[in-house]
């Protein structure tokens, strides 16, 4: 499981939300919002690889991850994937959007709670 390559989940209600205030703030703006950023970015700020994102999971679920094996950087592979992809969420912020996400174990613990073992 890869262990190298950083994600940053984003759940899709913090999403929405950010959509909204983005939506929110062209509208009020009027004729002001041809100078408004034509691109903005959102994701969340916590870190993870794949094999961390495994390892909530399985703390939440109460399963062991003993098969499981975290792999580095493959360095034969054929295609090259970016080590991490952050996306900055500066503009949204000066825009004075609220750029804040749902802690991802959390989010994780409420959509599960039926599963854990």
């Amino acid at each position: 499981m890869d262990d190298w390559s950083v994600r940053y989940p984003t759940n899709t209600e913090d999403v929405a939300r950010v959509i909204v205030e983005i939506a929110d703030r062209y509208l009020i703006a009027g004729e002001a919002r041809v100078s408004m950023p034509k691109v903005l970015h959102f994701s969340a700020e916590q870190r993870f690889t794949k094999y961390q994102i495994c390892e909530v999971f399985a703390e939440i679920l109460g399963l062991p991850l003993s098969g499981m094996v975290g792999k580095g950087e493959d360095k034969e592979a054929k295609t090259a994937r970016p080590y991490d992809t952050h996306l900055s969420t500066k503009v949204l912020r000066d825009l004075g959007v609220d750029v804040r996400t749902v802690d991802f174990t959390d989010w994780w613990k409420r959509e599960m709670k039926a599963y854990r073992r």
